[in-house]
């Protein structure tokens, strides 16, 4: 039998109905590792994710919220926008392999549970491998199709009853401008320099 704890986490229903956990026990960690990592298809963003060995099941699932509700992605089928979808092999339902080789089936939009809306890893392999179980980290990762500024997002992770809430760094709602072009010159600007090319050469010509 797991060791519980020393401090216990009640989890309780409120009148939204989600779930949530008392702060002071099941503690998750998710760390930005680098991001915007060019793989020759797109950007790859990484993240290790943590939890103390808190109840006997595990994390189940963790999300990362995308953008605001405001101002949303579309991540819904079938277009999730920025994410290449091949990284997870391309069509629904989409799968993910950790960095210890577990697998996770991956889903964008709201997460009911959590409440966070984004892209969600759902723990899809044999009890034991969960993170907080037999694992005290895990490393996953996604690829979006343009290079986005770091912000701060909010994540939330569910091991059974329990719930927890943090911020992580990730990806912005818009892609990062691309630098400038450099300025064309106006039609008037390259007439006064060809004259004036023009003028030095006849110039030299007659100094000759």
């Amino acid at each position: 039998m797991k060791k519980m704890c020393a401090a216990a986490v009640i989890a309780v229903l409120v009148a939204s109905g989600t779930l949530q956990a008392d702060p002071g026990g099941f503690d998750v960690n998710v760390t930005l590792l680098a991001d915007n990592e060019w793989d020759g298809i797109g950007y790859v963003w990484r993240y290790q994710v943590c939890a103390s060995p808190c109840t006997d099941k595990g994390l189940s699932h963790w999300s990362l919220s995308i953008c605001d509700p405001e101002n949303s992605w579309n991540l819904g089928e079938p277009d999730m926008l920025y994410f290449d979808l091949s990284f997870f092999g391309g069509s629904a339902p989409y799968s993910y392999t950790t960095g210890n080789g577990v697998d996770y089936t991956v889903e964008f939009g709201l997460d009911p549970t959590t409440g966070v809306k984004g892209i969600k890893f759902e723990h899809n392999d044999a009890d034991g491998t969960q993170i907080g179980d037999t694992l005290a980290c895990d490393t996953f990762a996604f690829r979006l199709t343009e290079q986005f500024d770091v912000v701060s997002r909010t994540w939330g992770a569910k091991s059974g009853q329990i719930l927890d809430f943090g911020a992580a760094d990730g990806p912005a709602c818009v892609p990062a401008p691309s630098p400038a072009p450099p300025p064309v010159p106006e039609p008037a600007t390259l007439l006064l320099v060809g004259l004036g090319l023009v003028g030095g050469v006849i110039a030299r010509r007659r100094h000759r």
